[in-house]
Parts: structure tokens; C-alpha cells; sequence
């Protein structure tokens, strides 16, 4: 065997040991998930049923774990999908969780990070508190929707100036959403004040913003003029009331989607004020008090792909 056939065989040795060592997790973000599951093992929850391949064993690639995802260069956790972690009941408000952030804060990589559906009423303050976010400043993509998050909630989200997308869905801002085991939708007892929701106005870079369910009225929409990157908007089931303006959205020239569903809107359709959305391709206006009929100006917003207004007082028929 030549020399020069040796010097390959062990240059290629190398870089598969090399390879190897950057596929496999960092053992500090190894440690963290393994407090994250003792962490849920605490609450009274089953954790090995939850998290079965969450080892450890010191040997165990936290990136082969399920819920989690590394860049597969370095080794690093970008995503984590810690939804639905306590099995948790949407219309149960008797078993907040409150998370402990500093448990995140290994993780300075991540990008995205699912906490949906966990019954989370908020964060353990003494024990990292919205501090620990401030080292997440890759996160790109949060989901918390379905918890039971309330108004005092949002500053500490203000800290996440990285963020592209956020849900914030079915969250507990105004007081009870549901009021019977049917899941009937009943009005909240309170609205968001304006100088709560202005928290999420630090968030520049949104691109996806979703509200649905949290008593937004349209004194708390006040802010959505600071984020002029949106692209989505979900307004739907919320306490939106009197006649459509487009005053709280005129900066949102880049806006595609937009759902007002299920409000309490009412008046006729301010289509002229619309056509400032000239990017707008999804307008859902379902489920509310619109009155008069669809102006003949509509075919001129030419962006628009989908268009609804089922449900409202409106003439039948859409002009010809």
C-alpha cells in the first residue's frame, strides 16, 4: 500500500470523526432537555411516556430525540416542539403551569420553539423570568397558542425582538373564553388595555401575527401600525366593535392575509379604504354585522384571491 493511499485512508478518517463530532448535540443543550423532562416529571406528569428517547445515557444524541431538531452542521438544537407536554384539556383553568425560563437558556440557537396547548398561565419570574429570552435571540417562530396566558404576558414577550411569527391564539387575555364543557364562545369579561398590547409593538420583524381569542377591542389594536413587515394577521373571535376602519391597519401596506372573522363589526363595507392593501389577497370578514351591500369597487382589489363575508347582513349576491 502506497504512502499516498495511507495519507487518504487517514485524511478521510479525520473528517468522518470530524463529521461525526459536529452532527452529535452539545452536552450542555443535552443536560437542558434532560432538566426540561425532569422539569415536567415534577408537575406529576408521566415524562418517559412523553419523551421516551430522552436518555441519560451520556452516549444518547439528543438530536435523534423526538420533539427536537439540531442543524445537522453543527450539532445545535434549532427547533422544539414541547406542545401538548401535560396531555391538557382546553376548557380546564385549574391547573396553570408556570414555566420556568431559565430552563431555555442553553439553547441559544433555537429558531423555533412550539409551546402550545400546555395550560401555561406564566412564567416563573424568580427563576430566569423574561431575562432568559433575552439570550434567544435566534428565535424566529414562537407558538403559544391554546395556554392561559393573560394580559401582563405580553411584556415580557416584547423582550423576543428576533421574531417572525407569533401565536398567541386562544390564550386567556380578557378572562374566560368558554363558560361551558360544549366549548360554547361566550364574550370575555374584559378587553385588553391599549397599554398592554402595545408591548408586541417592539416587535418589528413580525411577518406572521396570530390573536385570534383574546378579547382584542379596537383601542388594543393601536399598535398593529408599528409592524409594518406583517404579512398575516388573525384577528378572528375577538371583541372588534362599530364600523370597519382601516385607521388601526394603514400602515400594514405589506399585509396578505387578513381574518376579522367572528367579531361584532358592523356598518357597511369601507371598500375604498381597503385598496390601500394593495399586496391583501385573503379577506375574511365571516360572522359579523356588515349591513348594505357589496359595493361593484370590489373587482379592483386585485391582489384579492379569497374573499368571504358569510354571515353578515349584506345583499345575497356578489355584483357581476
Amino acid at each position: 500500500m502506497s504512502p499516498k493511499f495511507m495519507m487518504l485512508i487517514l485524511l478521510a478518517m479525520i473528517l468522518a470523526l470530524q463529521f461525526q463530532e459536529l452532527k452529535s448535540c452539545v452536552e450542555e443543550e443535552r443536560v437542558g432537555l434532560l432538566q426540561f423532562k425532569e422539569f415536567i416529571e415534577s408537575e406529576g406528569y408521566d415524562a418517559d411516556h412523553l419523551f421516551p428517547s430522552w436518555s441519560g445515557d451520556p452516549l444518547s444524541d439528543c438530536c435523534s430525540w423526538e420533539r427536537v431538531t439540531c442543524n445537522s452542521s453543527t450539532g445545535r438544537v434549532i427547533q422544539l416542539s414541547l406542545n401538548n407536554t401535560r396531555k391538557y384539556i382546553r376548557c380546564s383553568y385549574d391547573s396553570n403551569w408556570y414555566v420556568n425560563l431559565a430552563l431555555f437558556q442553553p439553547f441559544v440557537h433555537l429558531t423555533t420553539l412550539d409551546l402550545s396547548f400546555n395550560a401555561i398561565g406564566g412564567w416563573i419570574e424568580n427563576q430566569g423570568g423574561f431575562g432568559s429570552y433575552l439570550r434567544l435571540k435566534k428565535l424566529e417562530t414562537l407558538d403559544l397558542s391554546q395556554n392561559n396566558l393573560n394580559k401582563s404576558s405580553l411584556k415580557q414577550l416584547s423582550a423576543l425582538t428576533s421574531l417572525k411569527s407569533l401565536n398567541l391564539s386562544g390564550n386567556n387575555m380578557g378572562g374566560v373564553l368558554f363558560d361551558n364543557w360544549e366549548g360554547e364562545f361566550q364574550r370575555p369579561r374584559e378587553t385588553i388595555p391599549a397599554q398592554d398590547s402595545r408591548n408586541l409593538s417592539k416587535l418589528k420583524e413580525l411577518k406572521y401575527l396570530y390573536l385570534s381569542w383574546n378579547a382584542m377591542n379596537k383601542d388594543s389594536m393601536k399598535f398593529l401600525g408599528s409592524l409594518p413587515s406583517l404579512v398575516y394577521l388573525d384577528l378572528s373571535l375577538n371583541h372588534l366593535e362599530g364600523p370597519l376602519s382601516s385607521v388601526e391597519l394603514e400602515n400594514l401596506k405589506n399585509l396578505k392575509v387578513l381574518n376579522l372573522y367572528g367579531n361584532y363589526l358592523n356598518g357597511t363595507l369601507p371598500i375604498q379604504e381597503l385598496m390601500g392593501f394593495s399586496s391583501l389577497e385573503i379577506l375574511d370578514l365571516s360572522y359579523n354585522n356588515l349591513e348594505g351591500s357589496i359595493p361593484p369597487n370590489i373587482g379592483n382589489l386585485s391582489s384579492l384571491k379569497a374573499f368571504s363575508v358569510a354571515r353578515n347582513l349584506l345583499a345575497a349576491s356578489l355584483p357581476s
